[in-house]
């Protein structure tokens, strides 16, 4: 981490970041009715703070989308708050540049080759125009590229700590979005066949407990959030409820 002494690292990632700040910073979402609205209604129904919806409860029991993106949302209590929702979206997307940053960085890359190399990547339209929507693929790219970078580091380093980092994310994305089965799939490989001695407990604790989660299903998984959240909700609404009608005779 010593590159962020180096020049021009801090002003580079200063204005990449307010840069997608910038270009974020709307209330508005770019597609009624996809992803973003259901990510959205998922968490304002979850939040313990947000207002009772009988179509956010619907949603969010109905979704079969993983549960991780819409908990962040729920977190920032962007569910009800589109400009939050955006700038926590693009946080993420400029995280995972950062964290790609620092691979290019131990894969070998110079300094300034790097940073243009993530400079090119952030003005790809693919990638600046998917920071408009509140999708889940820059939280998923977030997780994809720390389980790497925690996995070259354990090439070099050799802790253990860092094959739990790497599993912890690729459990992140796993719960972001179903593709991330592949990375959990990857890494398990890895483990099996260069580290056998030391981290394959690990790596088999962890391929069983993500099993058992996908065998749970996502509407499980949602519907238990949904149940805690949703019964925090009730018995605050029924209190409400009933103050104000004993108040009123």
């Amino acid at each position: 981490m010593d590159d962020l002494r180096k020049w021009p690292c801090v002003p580079f990632w200063i204005f990449l970041g307010g840069l997608y700040s910038f270009w974020t910073w709307t209330s508005q979402l770019n597609d009624f009715g996809g992803d973003s609205a259901v990510y959205l209604l998922t968490a304002q129904h979850w939040s313990y703070f947000g207002v009772q919806n009988p179509a956010a409860a619907q949603f969010a029991s109905a979704s079969s989308y993983p549960p991780l993106f819409p908990l962040l949302l729920t977190l920032f209590s962007a569910g009800e708050a589109w400009l939050v929702a955006h700038q926590v979206t693009a946080f993420c997307g400029v995280a995972a540049l950062f964290v790609i940053w620092r691979c290019l960085r131990v894969s070998g890359f110079a300094l300034a080759d790097s940073l243009f190399a993530i400079a090119v990547l952030a003005a790809v339209p693919g990638f600046y125009l998917q920071a408009l929507y509140i999708h889940s693929e820059f939280l998923f790219l977030l997780f994809v590229s720390v389980c790497l970078y925690a996995v070259m580091l354990l090439e070099l380093e050799a802790k253990p700590i860092l094959l739990v980092v790497a599993c912890l994310a690729a459990a992140g994305a796993y719960l972001t979005r179903g593709v991330g089965l592949s990375i959990v799939a990857a890494l398990v490989v890895y483990v099996l066949l260069n580290r056998p001695k030391k981290e394959w407990p690990i790596a088999l604790l962890f391929a069983i407990g993500l099993d058992g989660v996908r065998a749970a299903k996502w509407r499980r998984v949602s519907s238990a959030v949904d149940r805690s959240f949703g019964a925090n909700r009730s018995t605050e609404h029924s209190k409400n409820h009933s103050d104000s009608g004993r108040f009123s005779h």
